[in-house]
């Protein structure tokens, strides 16, 4: 099959960030074309084995990775070859965020937990042990200095027990900055907040932030991330006309 310009953009795109849903694969590269053109090649794609597409999110669409023909033509060493679709909606969720953040240029070097298992990457294979795997590390500016920050997706909220674990267990990860977790409403990320204050102690600790998901589709204001000293603003780029 002869590949177009799109489609090996596509192919780039999934071996950059490993699992699209239909929707982000239509939004990325195929933002003007008829859904159902977009739809029967991307079937086309995976008969070739190009990609591969599995069931797992709300409403019945999908999910799509590289196949073994696409990481092949990629030189990939190691690629997303099984999809767990028990966190397919997790790990699209986390794409969205890492776009969005990549987008604004607040994040970069970014890996995923998946890709550090994979990959034992010897730049951060350091803080992943038995206690603590977040779901993705990347690298901010502040004060133009490189701060590595951890990422939690948390869709769905643990009992005090559990955070009480995973939040001493950063405690003792002296690369780490800060945490910031993206929760789906205010309800969550004031209640993973107040776990974490009620850790109390001066034992040293990364500086926690938290999210709500849904505002990152908001391209009018401003991200904003709470904190316990006070809410930091992630500015968006001032249209122009």
């Amino acid at each position: 099959m002869m590949a177009t310009a799109r489609d090996q953009k596509l192919i780039q795109l999934l071996g950059r960030y490993e699992l699209f849903s239909t929707r982000q694969i239509l939004k990325t590269s195929f933002p003007e074309i008829d859904k159902r053109t977009a739809l029967r090649r991307l079937r086309k794609l995976e008969n070739e084995k190009w990609i591969r597409r599995a069931p797992g999110l709300p409403g019945g669409e999908s999910v799509w990775a590289l196949g073994p023909v696409g990481a092949h033509r990629l030189r990939l060493e190691t690629y997303l070859d099984k999809i767990n679709r028990n966190t397919v909606e997790h790990d699209v969720v986390l794409n969205d965020i890492r776009m969005e953040f990549e987008s604004l240029g607040i994040a970069k070097e970014w890996i995923t937990e998946q890709a550090m298992r994979r990959k034992q990457d010897k730049r951060h294979g350091s803080i992943i042990g038995n206690e603590i795997n977040p779901d993705a590390i990347f690298v901010v500016d502040v004060a133009s200095t490189p701060r590595a920050v951890a990422l939690e997706v948390e869709l769905h909220g643990k009992n005090a027990a559990r955070y009480c674990k995973i939040f001493r267990s950063y405690g003792n990860l002296r690369k780490i900055w800060s945490i910031w977790y993206a929760v789906p409403d205010q309800k969550l990320g004031d209640r993973i907040l107040r776990e974490w204050k009620n850790l109390g102690g001066s034992w040293p600790r990364p500086e926690f932030y938290w999210f709500v998901i849904g505002d990152l589709q908001d391209q009018t204001k401003p991200i904003r991330l709470h904190g316990v000293a006070g809410d930091r603003l992630i500015h968006r780029p001032t249209a122009t006309s």
